[in-house]
């Protein structure tokens, strides 16, 4: 390479920015490409991109649209979707891998009327563009689904299918997630019902999977948006028990009958679980109530049951009263319990407040860390935990890192 192409290619991405990594990336697939397409504009690449999704399958089209109302301006709004079966179809066919993947599930698994698959839902936000901004307009709202049987393959993104992605801010016009997802259940059991089986072509031979959903697994924020729990706002802050106030409330001092228990409470014998059947009932109360209370008394019962009442909402349609199971079905992510600022940073953070007690700081955490070399696709993207010691502020407060940077870390911290 001579000196003027070194230039020319250290100007690149001048205009508008790109990482490193990405403008890397994309002149790798050029070169491989052997040659640069005629039209590059955004227009012709969005063309192109709908193009590759326009797919017709078995079951129809791969990409559809399905009409929401919306609250205020422009009352209802056409979303797209990736239909389930037609993705599921898809997917077995074109992809050897998943092919060869999914025959040997089916054979682990059995899949029948009698013994369907579980499908999961799982939702979270997804925040492009800048992550401080404080009113990032461009924030979504984005379903997955799979199966529980996929087993370890759980832990593979590639193994997760997207099902739609919406504004956050059109979501909240919508009613919330708990309307987005109402609606999104509506391909698994409309033209083509899971719980009746659909059918799959893998390598030359026909296979039916019969599936109903088993499984909502989110955070808890969405998982409060999703089944319109009260959540840490209300009295009753936990869906999955009948008698934990929150502490704040000292509603637990004041209960003569003794049945209240403080959300600080550590013994969990003392707790009264829910149900399915008691959630219904709870529902069916507000649903009653609503038209007899004024909004003052309506408001106070929502916050004394730990419920919202959204009669456009998930659990409150008719159409999946006889699939919902809020209770059994409700998984909080395990990933954002422990190590998004959960209970892992929360006992880290402990640890070195007790080490510095015995004389042994985090610069010596730090040392011994600094002795061990992390694999290469951990290192080189920053998730290695390698530096997570190097500063801290108070050994008491709860260790900030990411995910990543935490599971990374646990090994070499064991030994420590």
């Amino acid at each position: 390479m001579n000196a003027e192409q070194k230039t020319r290619l250290a100007s690149l991405g001048r205009h508008s920015y790109v990482s490193q990594a990405g403008l890397a990336n994309v002149l790798k697939d050029l070169r491989d490409a052997g040659s640069l397409p005629a039209a590059c504009s955004r227009q012709s690449i969005k063309r192109a991109r709908q193009e590759q999704v326009r797919i017709h399958t078995p079951y129809g089209q791969l990409m559809r649209s399905m009409r929401i109302p919306l609250i205020g301006p422009a009352e209802d709004r056409d979303f797209e979707y990736i239909h389930p079966a037609a993705m599921l179809s898809h997917a077995a066919q074109s992809c050897a891998g998943f092919g060869t993947f999914l025959q040997k599930q089916l054979a682990a698994h059995a899949s029948d009327l009698t013994t369907p698959w579980s499908i999961i839902l799982y939702s979270d936000e997804v925040s492009p563009g800048n992550q401080l901004k404080h009113d990032n307009k461009r924030k979504l709202q984005t379903v997955y689904w799979s199966f529980r049987e996929f087993d370890a393959g759980l832990c593979s993104e590639a193994l997760w299918f997207v099902l739609t992605a919406v504004r956050s801010s059109t979501v909240v016009r919508m009613g919330g997630m708990s309307v987005l997802f109402k609606h999104m259940l509506l391909p698994f059991y409309d033209d083509h019902d899971f719980r009746f089986g659909v059918t799959v072509r893998v390598h030359d031979r026909t296979h039916m999977i019969f599936a109903s959903l088993g499984i909502v697994v989110s955070d808890e924020a969405a998982l409060k948006s999703t089944w319109e729990m009260k959540g840490a706002s209300g009295t009753l802050i936990c869906m999955a028990c009948r008698n934990v106030v929150s502490v704040s409330s000292d509603l637990h001092n004041t209960d003569a009958t003794g049945f209240f228990v403080p959300s600080s409470e550590t013994d969990v014998s003392k707790f009264v679980l829910q149900t399915d059947d008691s959630v219904r009932r709870t529902l069916q109360l507000l649903k009653q109530q609503h038209p007899l209370v004024s909004a003052s008394a309506f408001k106070k019962l929502e916050q004394s049951l730990g419920f919202n009442y959204r009669p456009n909402g998930l659990l409150h349609s008719e159409k999946f009263a006889s699939v919902l199971q809020p209770v059994t079905m409700t998984m909080y992510d395990w990933m954002h319990c422990y190590v998004v600022s959960g209970e892992y940073n929360m006992e880290v953070g402990l640890l070195l407040g007790f080490l510095a007690t015995i004389g042994i700081g985090y610069k010596d955490v730090h040392l011994f860390f600094q002795e061990f070399t992390w694999p290469l696709h951990l290192g080189s993207r920053g998730a290695s935990g390698k530096t997570v010691f190097e500063k801290r502020s108070a050994l008491s407060d709860v260790l900030k890192c990411s995910a990543s940077e935490a599971l990374s870390m646990y090994g070499v911290l064991r030994l420590f």
